[in-house]
């Protein structure tokens, strides 16, 4: 179906075998695709292919979308790799699927861990992890990251924070320690352990305003959960009542564990403010 559209715009009417095939390379001229207009994921999938000795291309339904002036929604790399091949090229990327000739990568933004203030300034944005938000505020004074984080955070760097992550991002930590501080990135005010101990860890299907696709997959370890948003706080998602996900500009927190469901939306949506 693609082929056939790309075909009627750029007026190929002749036909060829599948034997006698051969690329047809159209010019900046006629397609007017720049470099820009591609994710920087998808130029790097094919870049290291390509540097490797294989050949990528980026194809399907983000073609098509590029063609007609829409933004796709995602982007697929053919290549002629095989999948220990590929693997061999992105150690970090999990094979999806393979169909035809076409390897299906699961890849997402380049990642470093921020352990200095000097590792802080290589990045576009930052991902708050869960653990215990007392000792991570703690490792952020002594590794002298606190005051470096709330400045970028300050001009507006996007932000991901996740059960403690949502702690540390909160304006108010509620049930914390006298001496526990947090960067104020979202009026919220967080109720440490809400959800109850360790024991209490439970998974729930959440309805997300505006995430197509269905219900999200939860999972709650020791979970917060939010007792005040502000004006300017956006709610997504609840549970019993009480908000579990949330956004303000470029920041979003979520009292559960996204990264250990499978479901890659939420992180989809945090690299669209990226």
């Amino acid at each position: 179906m693609i082929k056939k559209y790309i075909d009627r715009l750029f007026g190929r009417r002749d036909r060829v075998t599948h034997k006698d095939a051969r690329p047809v390379i159209y010019g900046k001229d006629k397609h007017a695709i720049e470099r820009e207009h591609i994710s920087r994921c998808a130029r790097r999938t094919c870049e290291e292919l390509q540097r490797a000795g294989f050949l990528a291309f980026v194809v399907g339904g983000a073609v098509r979308d590029l063609l007609l002036g829409i933004r796709p929604k995602d982007f697929d790399a053919a290549t002629n790799a095989t999948p220990d091949e590929v693997r061999s090229v992105f150690r970090r990327s999990r094979i999806i699927g393979r169909r035809f000739r076409i390897v299906h990568v699961l890849c997402g933004a380049d990642t470093v861990e921020v352990r200095t203030p000097e590792q802080l300034t290589g990045v576009d944005a930052l991902v708050l992890p869960g653990g215990e938000s007392t000792t991570m505020s703690k490792l952020l004074e002594t590794s002298e990251l606190f005051e470096p984080v709330g400045e970028r955070l300050r001009e507006g760097m996007p932000a991901f924070g996740t059960c403690a992550g949502m702690i540390l991002l909160a304006t108010d930590v509620l049930d914390g320690r006298s001496d526990q501080r947090s960067f104020g990135a979202v009026d919220l005010a967080v109720r440490r352990n809400a959800f109850g101990r360790q024991v209490d860890s439970f998974e729930a299907e959440i309805d997300v305003e505006g995430l197509s696709g269905g219900p999200y997959p939860a999972v709650f370890i020791r979970a917060p959960y939010v007792e005040r948003a502000g004006e300017g706080v956006e709610v997504l998602a609840r549970v019993d009542g009480h908000p579990v996900l949330c956004r303000q500009g470029p920041v979003i927190v979520a009292a559960f564990h996204p990264e250990l469901s499978g479901d890659l939306r939420l992180h989809d949506l945090f690299l669209r403010e990226v």
